[in-house]
């Protein structure tokens, strides 16, 4: 008789523990998932200006891939360093490039961007801001510092960014080619057009 008495009991004992579970086990999946970096996603066309002071070479790369990582709060991004395109003088250029990036050596330049703490949502850019953001790139295995002045738009999953950095630094005498004067680089200008980055989970 007592052991029929227990088995309503036992039955809806057993039932709560489930529920509690799941619960724990679709909370734990939500908390890990709101802290997962997005994957890497194509994003817009880059130029990038070398400056001595005097004159600016410039040169372009089809495309930078970006992504979010919410546990840093920061924009990571990866610059292809080939292939790379020049206007005229493609010889000194493409030599001039390759001893100041070293793509030899290094098969993407990294930056990242870091969002202000008190950013909480992708909704703050439903309608498009313009932000003053501090960035960190690494040229030649070497960090530099660089303000970035960044856009962004948020709409369905999908953030759309652009910006512009400037590294202020010198960067030594490089002589890229016998025939050319050796050039003494003291500034490096970043501007990526704006492009997608999905986001696949909000803060």
């Amino acid at each position: 008789m007592l052991s029929l008495l227990k088995r309503p009991y036992m039955k809806q004992k057993y039932l709560l523990a489930l529920i509690g579970y799941t619960c724990f086990l679709w909370t734990t999946g939500l908390a890990n998932a709101q802290n997962m970096t997005t994957l890497y996603t194509g994003g817009g066309a880059v130029t990038i200006n070398v400056s001595d002071g005097k004159k600016n070479y410039e040169f372009s790369a089809p495309e930078i891939q970006g992504r979010y990582n919410p546990q840093q709060k920061r924009f990571e991004f990866l610059l292809p360093l080939a292939p790379v395109e020049t206007r005229h003088n493609q010889s000194f250029l493409l030599s001039l490039f390759n001893a100041i990036f070293h793509p030899d050596q290094t098969k993407d330049l990294q930056m990242y961007v870091y969002l202000p703490n008190e950013m909480k949502n992708f909704q703050d850019f439903v309608n498009p801001k313009t932000l003053q953001l501090k960035g960190q790139v690494y040229i030649a295995g070497k960090m530099y510092s660089l303000p970035v002045n960044m856009s962004l738009k948020y709409s369905n999953q999908t953030l759309y960014y652009g910006f512009q950095g400037n590294v202020l630094s010198d960067f030594g005498m490089i002589t890229a080619s016998a025939n050319e004067k050796p050039v003494r680089p003291t500034e490096i200008q970043f501007l990526v057009k704006e492009g997608p980055m999905g986001i696949v989970i909000e803060q």
